[in-house]
């Protein structure tokens, strides 16, 4: 009796798809193949966030560049504080084309100015020669601020703890604004910004650990009448010295317009967390 066609169709030469036609031992070594491609892609993920990442971010910190065209100083006579008004311009040197806008979170700023004593005073960096050292000016907490690549204005005015009243005075205001007292262009001081723990978030990842290291120079520019100091122990009214600070370790002692260098001394480990 004759079978219907359709009956005589063998399993062997029944239709398949394409892997079908792979024999075994081919198909389990595709198979292994996409198992291991999952696994090497899993494990490079959690490498690029936890280990590249924050190099590259490290690294983004040491280029960044800071410039004060105007700074502000109102210093407490009554306690070691002073109010800060600050107009400051980061640049953020990427190495991408494009990057996503990275939160630069609020930090404990600490600056340093150099001195050196002379006959038992503290004097400024500018008469000390190879003598200069730093010497703590005091700390401040540096507000959140957003960044792009490029140069990014923020104006922010915050509380400034004092370390030294001679350091301040002698060693850093007189120093820049003697001068502009017989009209003569301000003098020149060291500032020295550093952090040790900085924070950024960067495409939701958030990334900590981080060391900041920026050198300036600093010029007087005028002493601006007293004003009310909403932060001082008792009230009263300060005087401003207003200043402007330039990238770069640059002579104290000249009016050198070298290109301005970027020193940064950061090492250790940064923290990752997403």
């Amino acid at each position: 009796m004759l079978q219907p066609l359709d009956d005589k169709i063998s399993e062997e030469t029944a239709p398949r798809g394409c892997c079908s036609k792979l024999t075994a031992p081919i198909r389990k070594y595709w198979l292994g193949c996409c198992v291991c491609s999952v696994i090497v892609v899993s494990a490079m993920v959690p490498v690029g966030v936890f280990v590249i990442a924050p190099k590259v971010a490290q690294s983004i910190m040491d280029k960044t560049i800071i410039n004060l065209p105007n700074s502000t100083m109102n210093p407490c006579t009554s306690s070691l504080e002073s109010w800060i008004h600050n107009n400051a311009v980061i640049t953020l040197n990427a190495p991408f084309p494009i990057m996503p806008t990275t939160t630069l979170h609020s930090f404990k700023q600490v600056l340093h100015t150099t001195t050196c004593n002379v006959s038992g005073q503290v004097v400024g960096g500018a008469e000390c020669g190879s003598k200069a050292a730093p010497n703590l000016l005091g700390t401040y907490t540096s507000p959140e601020m957003k960044l792009n690549k490029g140069d990014n204005t923020n104006n922010f005015t915050v509380s400034m703890d004092l370390k030294d009243p001679a350091v301040i005075t002698q060693g850093f205001i007189l120093p820049m604004l003697t001068p502009v007292f017989s009209g003569a262009p301000g003098g020149k001081a060291r500032l020295i910004l550093s952090a040790e723990d900085v924070t950024i978030s960067l495409l939701g990842v958030k990334i900590r650990g981080l060391k900041l290291h920026n050198e300036l120079t600093c010029t007087g520019s005028q002493i601006l009448p007293a004003v009310d100091n909403p932060i001082c122990a008792k009230p009263e009214n300060a005087a401003g010295y207003m200043m402007s600070c330039v990238a770069g370790d640059l002579s104290l002692t000249t009016t050198s317009t070298t290109a301005p260098t970027t020193t940064s001394t950061t090492t250790g480990q940064a923290d990752v967390v997403v």
